[in-house]
């Protein structure tokens, strides 16, 4: 496509080019290639810089699992923000009401126009930009929507028949804070920056670079490369003896993670609860490293701490410091009781390791005694996941497992985001990529990628059986 290139209107108020897809080339040159939009090097003086945001809500969830424009822009500046010291990005949600205007006021919204004037051809977004000197002070951001249709993922863009506000987004909020194009600048590097959108889609380290070159570097900035990461899994099933404990497995790479496991029983709003559970914390031998009952009597000190800890003396808690590895934690009733219980897996130590993958294994009926497991992603980046419902694949060695699996993902609103009964009719799935073991065809699972937030999965029988299932989520981040 044949790109059009905006000019400056005077030398305080610029119309920034527009972008264009186009292929990224990869060009031999300086480290770092970051340029300004101003002369005066202009920045946000701080610590605040307030933006209206007036996107709004999209008709659908969005590909990369937003609920709306707003959110999926509103973890753009998240990006950002993480990254410098010195100015954050603050936020506030309002309609739009009318066009965008020159009138003191950051805002970010969809137009047909800039200012009254045409959009070029080509053009997916412009922001206007309004310094005093070396002060920024307002700088709007408008996005095409006369032309193009928008959406918000992560990829390559050739197989999209929708342009991606993320990308675009993180590249327009770069102007925000004051940084020009590289490329057309006669700088050769990779950075979200550059005058044309294409398949790079994140931040990369010559526009991290530029950024802190104004606003200086945060002390926990996280390299460009990590992305999210899941920080806890929760799920509520029926427990019983032998087959029907409750078993919640978790896999730890690239660091220690200090963990806080629950087992929780009393204090669910339900009848039927398990009144008393017990927890043991089993290493990839099956060795127990801890194990315990009511929480208070061991490790009371450190688990208050946390400020998370059981809110009944009768339930379980567990806080271990583990090495990259295996675990397995195993939820039971004290002298062979039965009832619904809850296993939790918070995750303590976000800055070292991750939880690559978490699973739960229990016993499925109907109604309420459907496995219902919650994970929460950790941003502010997507994570990109694969959720299996395991049922047939665990026979023979439990005979009781389920014949057949279904799966449904729903969002903290309780919104549907995706579901499967028959593994092979599910989109955007590739097991093999992952290494993943094979699953028989009356199983289920889902690929996604999800932004932030929390999320529950529903594993049962589509043929309303009962039996015990495992229900799995992965980190397949890159």
């Amino acid at each position: 496509m044949p790109g059009s290139i905006g000019t400056p209107r005077d030398l305080t108020r610029r119309c920034l080019p527009a972008l264009t897809v186009a292929a990224l080339s990869l060009l031999a040159g300086r480290s770092f290639g970051f340029v300004y939009i101003t002369s005066e090097h202009a920045r946000w003086p701080g610590p605040a810089i307030p933006v209206v945001v007036q996107l709004g809500n999209s008709s659908r969830v969005l590909q990369d699992g937003s609920l709306s424009f707003n959110q999926s822009i509103e973890n753009a500046m998240a990006l950002w923000n993480q990254q410098i010291a010195n100015a954050q990005f603050t936020w506030r949600e309002e309609p739009r009401t009318r066009a965008a205007s020159p009138n003191g006021t950051t805002t970010i919204s969809f137009e047909a126009n800039v200012y009254g004037d045409a959009f070029g051809r080509d053009t997916l977004a412009v922001t206007i930009v309004t310094n005093s000197g070396t002060r920024l002070i307002e700088t709007d951001v408008m996005f095409n929507v006369k032309r193009w249709v928008f959406d918000s993922y992560f990829g390559p863009l050739e197989s999209q028949s929708a342009e991606d506000l993320h990308r675009i987004g993180l590249h327009e909020l770069g102007h925000s804070l004051g940084l020009d194009h590289p490329n057309e600048k006669n700088q050769a590097v990779l950075a979200i920056m550059n005058a044309n959108v294409s398949n790079l889609d994140h931040l990369q380290a010559d526009d991290v670079a530029g950024a802190q070159s104004l606003y200086g570097a945060r002390a926990d900035a996280p390299p460009v490369t990590k992305r999210g990461r899941l920080a806890n899994i929760s799920t509520r099933v029926r427990v019983g003896a032998g087959d029907d404990v409750l078993i919640g497995g978790f896999i730890t790479r690239d660091g220690t993670k200090q963990v806080l496991i629950r087992a929780l029983g009393p204090s669910l709003p339900l009848a039927g609860r398990l009144a008393d559970p017990t927890l043991e914390l089993h290493d990839a031998n099956g060795a127990v490293i801890a194990a315990n009952d009511n929480w208070k009597e061991t490790q009371r000190q450190a688990i208050e701490a946390t400020t998370i800890p059981p809110s009944s003396d009768f339930e379980a808690a567990i806080l271990a410091t583990l090495p990259p590895g295996t675990f397995t934690a195993v939820v039971s009733g004290k002298g062979g009781m039965s009832g619904t219980a809850l296993v939790e897996v918070y995750d303590l130590s976000p800055g070292t390791g991750r939880i690559a993958n978490i699973s739960t294994r229990g016993r499925v009926s109907t109604g309420n005694d459907v496995m219902i497991g919650g994970f929460i992603v950790a941003g502010p980046e997507s994570q990109r996941c694969i959720i299996r419902g395991m049922g047939p694949s665990l026979r023979p060695a439990v005979p009781t497992a389920l014949f057949d699996t279904s799966l449904e993902l729903r969002n903290g609103n309780g919104v549907l985001m995706a579901s499967n009964t028959g593994w092979r009719n599910a989109p955007n799935l590739n097991l093999g990529a992952y290494g993943l073991s094979a699953m028989t065809d009356a199983e289920s699972a889902i690929g996604c990628r999800v932004v932030p937030g929390n999320y529950t999965v529903i594993l049962k029988s589509p043929t309303n059986g009962s039996g015990i299932g495992l229900v799995e989520v992965y980190d397949v981040n890159p």
